[in-house]
């Protein structure tokens, strides 16, 4: 769980307000629970410090969420507590975390090979680092950068200097050297994948997964190969299925993730929102059960 002061924003704080105004000692008016940490929740934060003998510094850290997760166990009913699974209650994030996967994917996808715009290259754009780039893009896919906000905000390692970089990449059945920027943004084309080129470049499946969970409040990042951190994976079983929110892994020769979606499709079938999907784009689609190989569940991240 992260650490969360005023200035923050998300389901984790609405989770915090929820369990501070659980506990009857306060001579404070009750927290709207929004999720906003504004200066009314830091004055209950402190409150709360003092009350329970914990260093005052209108912060919620590990020994605060210790300290809440403890004190509210016994006053909240059972299945509402915001702690009960693992460290932490996920059902907050789920909605948070398919409210973010949707607004991407209607009423139309974000990002799309199925539409071209213009290749209007800067002409004070920093100089690629590496080999000198052997093809440039001559049309760029729709929304490239949405899904350059993708690397950037979730996967780890991803920076500046990232993109200036080159690397190779099968395009048309020929190996071209292309920056990664150009990876991302060119229509058709992929970030090049950097341990083999014949690969076709990195599926951003995951990557979107993982910044969808980001944006929901979910602690955790994508490194390069997966998996998100701070979560094992399950191996999928029909008598433990999954929920709302958690990523579905499907194997074959080609593995894909996508975050289910609460909507009954079937016994055979389940209904998710993924990316990397058909024309890069970000879809709604079915996939079958029998597919799925492998879940990473809200469940099992733990307060770190």
């Amino acid at each position: 769980m992260r650490t969360l002061k005023q200035g923050a924003v998300g389901p984790d704080v609405a989770a915090m307000q929820l369990l501070l105004n659980t506990i009857p000692q306060t001579l404070i008016a009750r927290l709207v629970e929004d999720g906003v940490f504004g200066r009314k929740t830091t004055a209950r934060v402190i409150e709360f410090q003092k009350n329970a003998k914990l260093v005052v510094d209108g912060v919620i850290g590990p020994q605060s969420w210790f300290m809440l997760d403890e004190l509210t166990k016994a006053l909240l009913p059972g299945g509402k507590h915001p702690a009960g699974l693992g460290a932490w209650r996920d059902e907050p994030f789920r909605e948070a975390v398919l409210r973010v996967a949707l607004g991407e994917a209607l009423p139309v996808s974000n990002v799309s090979d199925f539409v071209s715009m213009p290749a209007v290259i800067d002409p004070n754009e920093p100089t690629p680092l590496g080999k000198t780039p052997t093809k440039t893009p001559s049309s760029f896919r729709f929304g490239w950068p949405r899904l350059k906000q993708y690397y950037d905000e979730a996967v780890i390692g991803v920076g500046p200097n990232f993109w200036r970089q080159t690397n190779e990449l099968k395009i048309n059945g020929q190996i071209e050297i292309i920056t990664h920027l150009n990876g991302v943004r060119g229509n058709n084309w992929r970030v090049p994948n950097i341990a083999d080129p014949n690969k076709g470049g990195m599926h951003w499946c995951g990557i979107f997964a993982t910044w969808c969970w980001i944006k929901g409040g979910v602690p955790t990042k994508w490194p390069f190969g997966g998996p998100p951190v701070g979560i094992r994976k399950r191996a999928f079983s029909m008598g433990d299925l999954p929920k709302p929110g958690d990523m579905l892994v499907q194997g074959g020769s080609l593995v894909h993730h996508s975050l289910l979606l609460p909507d009954s499709v079937g016994n055979g079938d389940f209904l998710v929102v993924n990316g990397n999907s058909d024309g890069q784009s970000v879809l709604i689609k079915t996939i079958k059960r029998q597919s799925v190989v492998a879940v990473y569940s809200l469940e099992d991240f733990s307060l770190t």
